[in-house]
């Protein structure tokens, strides 16, 4: 009897070393990050998002629909259309204002003195000579490339006089980098940018381990002969 009482506990009590396994199996199933791949769970939020835009917009329209009366809904309507008009006829009044100040005076009764002075009175040659100008004196190196008659050989000259900070600016590959970091990682990515950081690393590594090996080479040891005792 007592053999048989053992049976019947041990069957009425659960086995927790075979549930385990069994959970751990459902949780595997029934999680979506394991059981579906990215780009099955993209278009997924995607089919979930067009349904809850087509039924908030549905919905929305039936609580107006409901909600407000019909005099208060033509009211609406009403408003709505008079305030196109309003728009439209504005939008006329300042085109035929602001044609009526071309051809008389202009703006520059409105723009601040220094600005209407440097717009109709600076030269651009005094402009970029300017020293006091932190901006020009920031980006004037660009305008090296408009020179005409340079070749290719004066240019990498005049660029190998520039700052460390400029010219690195300069031989950087990718012209999206003048815009900033963040435009390069809207255009890139994460990923693609972190790669192009890491090639451009080791290229610039390998650089100059190659410029030490040519300054190695063209020091060349003196003779014995000219060594004085």
């Amino acid at each position: 009897t007592q053999h048989s009482q053992q049976q019947q506990h041990s069957s009425n009590t659960p086995n927790t070393n075979s549930m385990v396994p069994q959970q751990q199996l459902q949780q595997l199933y029934t999680n979506p990050a394991v059981s579906l791949t990215v780009e099955q769970q993209r278009q997924r939020y995607i089919r979930q998002l067009q349904a809850l835009g087509v039924t908030t917009g549905a919905t929305f329209a039936l609580s107006v629909v409901v909600l407000i009366p019909a005099p208060v809904l033509l009211s609406m309507m009403a408003f709505l259309l008079i305030a196109a008009c309003f728009l439209h006829k504005l939008y006329q009044v300042l085109a035929w204002e602001l044609q009526l100040l071309v051809q008389g005076r202009g703006v520059g009764d409105y723009l601040p003195a220094g600005v209407y002075e440097q717009l109709t009175e600076t030269s651009f040659h005094d402009f970029m000579s300017d020293t006091r100008n932190s901006y020009v004196n920031e980006n004037a190196y660009l305008m090296l490339y408009m020179i005409p008659g340079l070749s290719r050989d004066q240019i990498n000259e005049y660029v190998g006089r520039l700052s460390p900070r400029h010219q690195e600016l300069l031989h950087r590959h990718g012209m999206g980098y003048f815009l900033g970091t963040s435009f390069m990682r809207f255009i890139m990515g994460d990923e693609r940018l972190t790669q192009q950081q890491q090639q451009q690393q080791q290229q610039q590594q390998e650089n100059s381990v190659e410029e030490d090996e040519d300054d190695l080479q063209g020091i060349s040891p003196s003779p014995s002969g000219s060594m004085i005792g």
